[in-house]
This record gives structure tokens, sequence and C-alpha cells, in this order.
């Protein structure tokens, strides 16, 4: 499905302020990098805090392998581009994770 660049910029930038919101109220922090929010890793799960995080507020299961840098690589993609590819079970987890 394709989205609009303005909706795919908005949509990152409400995940990742939830996303930080919610290591702040774990009292987690992580490093200053673009990056390191979406890569933070639990390594007893093997799984990015973010995967876990997102599958804990959605009540979903991503199936598969879950790609935790696509939202950020759809928003760098953006840049370049009015309208974006995107799979519909990634925006359907961000969907449901924002409420």
């Amino acid at each position: 499905m394709k989205i609009n660049k303005t909706l795919c910029e908005r949509l990152y930038l409400d995940v990742k302020i939830k996303l930080q919101s919610i290591f702040i109220d774990k009292g987690m922090t992580f490093s200053d990098a673009e990056t390191a929010i979406w890569k933070h890793q639990n390594n007893k799960k093997e799984q990015t805090y973010f995967q876990i995080f997102l599958e804990d507020e959605t009540n979903l299961s991503f199936k598969g392998t879950f790609n935790s840098m696509y939202l950020w690589r759809k928003k760098n993609e953006s840049q370049n581009r009015d309208s974006i590819n995107f799979q519909e079970d990634y925006l359907l987890f961000f969907v449901k994770f924002l409420g």
C-alpha cells in the first residue's frame, strides 16, 4: 500500500515520541544516536525493546522477522518521494500502538 510523505513522517515522529515516553516511564535509557532507540536490544528475549513494547501495547504478535528499523528507513525514503510503499502489517502495528 502507498502512503503519502506527510503521513509517513508524522507516523515516524508520533511512534518515536511514544517509544521515548515508554523508555522514560520504565526508567530506561538509550544513547543519543538517532537509530539507537529503534535498535536497543533486550538480550534475554533476543528482540529489540521497540518490538517488545509494540507487541505489549498492541496485544499483537509480529509474524516473521520484525524489522526494528522499518519505520526509520521509510521516513528516510520519504525525504525523496511524495508517496512511499508501506507494508500493511507494519502500518497496522504502528497505528494500533498509537491508540
